[in-house]
């Protein structure tokens, strides 16, 4: 297997030295210590949602400025993986609703091809999560002015398809050295004209709930199903029992420092039912905003089929002003 590299930008600032410490090194190892080589598709841990943060320490507003930006590109190189065998074997277990699956009004050729490596025309890889984490022990005081705009993040099934395929949750924070909910919660909704449901599969934190979805007429109200997720190492998985080809997944956080790698589409217009194009020049490109200027933290990159791009422990870097950060995935 050929290695995973990443190109930091240009520049340096001194090195700013964490004034915290962790307390309670009597209690629970933290998981970021397990060995992890053979883990694939577990990212590190995110903060635990269990009552008081006495293990964790902040990392403060008043040593830190939220205001850097970390912005970049997945680039695939080399042989492509064979879409077109991986679109057939997906077509071939379409049983269920196979008319409408692939040929219902308005279905895009991205409901009905292969979901594992969404490229664009400019070899940009889409649907990576990108995020960063805080040293163990530690976690990120979010200012409220970053808290979440939107009070759902939504998950469509016009067709045979979940879409967007990935996306990321901010459902919790710190706050008073405690874990609170922000408000923000996701939400599947069935918008096709067959039948659907909505399995949740997440770590121990999460479990595992599942929800039958009713077709919509095209004129009622569109039956959804609302969950509200906690931070953990996993990425949540979502299937249809229904369409058992069907996925998507859901990395959730306790901070919003967390992005997914742009498959050419404004997902934030649902109402234009777009959510893919190939030809857009930013395929691939992601962008973070508001991070902890000179705080040293880890960068991680996560693909559902090549799991995890910069290694288990994922890469230390110190956050300036503008980070440029571009990940070059080869394939398997």
């Amino acid at each position: 297997m050929r290695g995973i590299s990443i190109r930091l930008g240009a520049g340096a600032l001194a090195a700013l030295v964490l004034g915290v410490f962790v307390v309670g090194c009597g209690g629970p190892k933290d998981s970021d210590d397990e060995p992890v080589a053979k883990r694939k598709g577990k990212g590190p841990s995110t903060a635990k949602v269990s009552g008081p943060a006495k293990t964790l320490t902040v990392l403060g507003q008043d040593k830190y400025k939220y205001t850097g930006t970390i912005k970049g590109k997945v680039q695939w190189e080399g042989d492509l993986p064979n879409l077109e065998e991986l679109t057939t074997k997906l077509q071939a277990g379409m049983t269920t609703n196979k008319d409408y699956c692939l040929h219902g009004e308005g279905v895009k050729p991205y409901e009905t091809t292969q979901q594992g490596y969404r490229i664009g025309d400019n070899k940009g890889l889409g649907n990576v999560f990108v995020w960063i984490q805080a040293p163990p022990g530690h976690a990120f005081d979010v200012p409220d002015s970053q808290l979440p705009a939107l009070k759902d993040v939504r998950i469509h099934q016009p067709h045979c398809a979940f879409l967007p395929h990935c996306s990321v949750l901010f459902s919790w924070r710190y706050k008073d050295g405690a874990q609170v909910a922000t408000g923000q919660k996701l939400v599947v909704e069935n918008d096709a004209r067959v039948g659907h449901n909505s399995k949740v599969e997440g770590g121990p934190l999460n479990g595992v709930s599942d929800q039958l979805l009713g077709a919509w007429d095209g004129k009622g109200k569109i039956q959804e199903a609302t969950y509200q997720l906690k931070p953990e190492r996993d990425a949540v998985k979502i299937s249809c029992g229904v369409h058992g080809w069907m996925r998507a997944y859901v990395r959730v956080f306790d901070h919003p420092y967390a992005a997914v790698s742009s498959v050419g589409a404004n997902l934030g217009d649902a109402k234009s039912k777009v959510f893919e194009n190939l030809k857009d020049p930013a395929f691939g490109s992601f962008e973070i905003k508001g991070v902890p200027v000179g705080a040293k933290v880890r960068l991680f990159a996560w693909h559902e089929e090549l799991g995890q791009l910069l290694g288990n422990n994922g890469e230390e870097i110190e956050l300036k002003d503008t980070n440029a950060k571009d990940i070059t995935a080869p394939r398997r």
